[in-house]
This record gives C-alpha cells, structure tokens and sequence, in this order.
C-alpha cells in the first residue's frame, strides 16, 4: 500500500471514536481496536516504511540507540500524523452532520440499512432506478452473486498434455 492509503485507513478507524467524541462528547471502550490499529499503522509509517522525515526503517537503522532527541522527534511525528487524520475525520463528521444525523435515525428504525437505504439518503435526488442500475454495475464488476463459469472443456484438456505419471510421463514406465 501506499502513504495515501495508510492515511484513509487511519481515518477510516477513526472515524468511530471521532463521532463519539463530537456527538456524545465522550468515548467508549469499543473504540479500543480501532485505536490500537490506528497506533500500529502510523508507528509503521513513520518508524518501519520510511513514510516521515526519516526515509528508511528507524527502528533497524538505530534499534534500541536511538538518543532520546530522536525517539521524541519519532513520538512527535507518529502524534502529528494521528492527530492530522483525526482532525481530518472531525471536519469530515461537521461537515456532514445533517446527513449522519439521517443515518442515525434510520438505523434506530431499522437497524441495518443497505446501499439503497444509504443512497437514498445521501443522495436523495437520485431515483430508484438509478441506484439499482448502480447496484448492477457494482455486482458485476465485482461478480457478486454471481456463480462461477467453469470451462470443463479446459479442464478435460489439462488432463490430456500428460498422462498423469509426473512432468515427464515416465513414473511407472520402466521401458
């Protein structure tokens, strides 16, 4: 993966302490995970793919002697890259919170939503038959649904480039 990819999974996992904090004004232990993942990847980051000021892996070039002034720029930096992926999902949730509050109440009414449900609501000017051309589009792309097509002529033609004894067909042939 790369630094761009890392960040949108950092803020992806934030994404539920973010909305604890803004909305409930607390957190949660079920946030934990999420937070331990997060730690993880920008620890990585910054310390093991050379994704900060330091271009190489921190950790094998110094190990354990690193001087103290250079663990704290380490800190510092993991903390900069964590607190800019939250502040981005913090104005992310300001910004959308008519929609997150719409969300929020069809979810109490019907406790999972599915991507029509969520079409509808972030983007209630599309019609129905759009979003279920959509739906379409993705299934296929992805082949969800879909059983796989197996091609047994293919399949009956592997069976003919040898004779099952081996790479070279002498196994058992003591000509």
């Amino acid at each position: 993966k790369n630094k761009h990819e890392y960040l949108v999974q950092m803020e992806v996992s934030l994404g539920g302490y973010a909305a604890e904090n803004l909305y409930m004004e607390t957190t949660t232990s079920g946030v934990s995970k999420d937070l331990e993942h997060v730690s993880t990847v920008a620890y990585d980051m910054i310390r093991s793919w050379g994704m900060g000021s330091f271009k190489f892996n921190t950790y094998t070039a110094f190990g354990r002697n690193a001087s103290p002034e250079t663990e704290r720029e380490i800190e510092l930096e993991i903390k900069a890259l964590v607190d800019d992926c939250l502040n981005n999902v913090q104005n992310l949730l300001r910004t959308h919170r008519p929609e997150l509050d719409q969300l929020a109440h069809a979810l109490v009414e019907k406790e999972t939503l599915y991507y029509r449900d969520i079409a509808q609501i972030l983007e209630p000017q599309r019609s129905m038959a759009d979003i279920e051309h959509e739906m379409e589009s993705m299934a296929e792309r992805k082949l969800v649904g879909k059983p796989p097509i197996v091609n047994l002529e293919a399949i009956a033609g592997l069976g003919r480039t040898g004779n099952g004894n081996g790479a070279d067909g002498a196994a058992g042939n003591k000509n």
